[in-house]
């Protein structure tokens, strides 16, 4: 547990509300007392709360921000911009994480952020057209921004171009050659994986396209999606994920199978997560821009104007892709299965 202003003032021998004065720079504190109070912060090691300083002085206001679990990369990626970028204009944030995108659950995190006399509303959670409406007209008199949200929506909204940047992936490796297509999309209720998804089948002959799966995300659920699909020994010469944590599970199940990337398997992941340079083979990817999403959602809470932004994704191809070579035939299914016989019995 942190110091507390009390503990300060009873080792300064003064009260909580002169501590506070100190804390806060005000001008009317004898010296000597001054003094004592700035001797006892530093013996106790108290940390000044610089956020609650900046409220009680009336020199920022409150964004709110509902989001998924910021474990998850973008999710983390885009919290750190609004909070970096709140700052900037001189606006705290105040952070609601719901488990899933339930409208109950909006509606509790939405009331709980009310409490604190928030300014205006950012929504990192995947809703659908109606339920984002639904939540604008419920609250009329609350300004909310979405991020996951389908362009259509009638609500202020900033995204990726998600569509287009799975496309170029999907072009990228038709150009290599690739014929035999595992797609591993995102949640379905995302507006996100649902873009990425259309612009992939778009892109890609009926007959190219072997299998889609749908993870959650997680590295976990594209290790498990791509192990799937190996152990039935259907075909695969290319690997299109939706998120660069999904693809860093993919690439560990190619290698467990003794699929060579990308001689054998050619894999293209999504996000450009600062980590995907240094994945063995260093990953191609679609790049977003997490930091102008989050600068972007700022701008919009506090400029409320319904309208929808779209920003440009950019192709980063690494060593994950090349054209196929000859003499990395895959394994046939009954090797396959033996090798996953052993991996279970480790």
């Amino acid at each position: 547990m942190g110091v507390t202003f009390k503990e300060v003032a009873e080792r300064a021998g003064v009260s909580t509300q002169t501590v506070s004065r100190v804390t806060n720079g005000s001008p009317s504190v004898a010296p000597r007392t001054r003094e004592r109070v700035l001797a006892a912060i530093e013996e106790l090691g108290y940390t000044p709360n610089q956020g609650a300083q900046m409220l009680s002085r009336g020199k920022v206001k409150l964004l709110g921000l509902i989001t998924l679990d910021i474990h998850l990369h973008g999710i983390s990626l885009i919290a750190s911009s609004i909070r970096r970028h709140a700052e900037l204009v001189d606006h705290g944030v105040s952070i609601s994480v719901v488990s899933d995108p339930e409208l109950e659950l909006l509606h509790n995190a939405i009331r709980k952020l009310r409490a604190q006399s928030i300014e205006a509303m950012i929504i990192n959670v995947p809703v659908s057209q109606e339920c984002a409406e639904q939540l604008v007209e419920h609250y009329p008199h609350l300004h909310l921004v979405f991020i996951d949200v389908p362009a259509t929506a009638n609500v202020p909204s900033v995204c990726a171009n998600h569509f287009d940047g799975a496309l170029a992936a999907a072009k990228h490796l038709a150009a290599l050659d690739r014929q035999h297509f595992v797609l591993i999309a995102g949640p379905q209720h995302s507006f996100a994986a649902s873009e990425r998804l259309r612009a992939w089948q778009s892109a890609l002959h009926a007959e190219q396209i072997v299998a889609t799966y749908e993870g959650d995300w997680s590295t976990e659920s594209g290790y498990l999606k791509m192990r799937e699909h190996l152990v039935q020994g259907q075909p695969v010469d290319a690997v299109l994920v939706a998120s660069d944590q999904m693809a860093l599970g993919a690439l560990r199940a190619l290698h467990e199978y003794g699929l060579s990337v990308p001689a054998a398997v050619s894999i293209v992941g999504f996000d450009n997560m600062q980590d995907s340079a240094f994945f063995q083979p260093p990953l191609t990817t679609i790049e977003q821009d997490f930091q102008q999403i989050g600068q972007m959602a700022v701008k919009q809470a506090l400029d409320p104007q319904p309208r929808h932004q779209e920003l440009p994704t950019h192709l980063i191809e690494r060593k994950s892709t090349a054209k196929p070579q000859q003499g990395n035939e895959q394994p046939n299914a009954q090797a396959l299965l033996q090798q996953l016989s052993k991996l279970i019995d480790n």
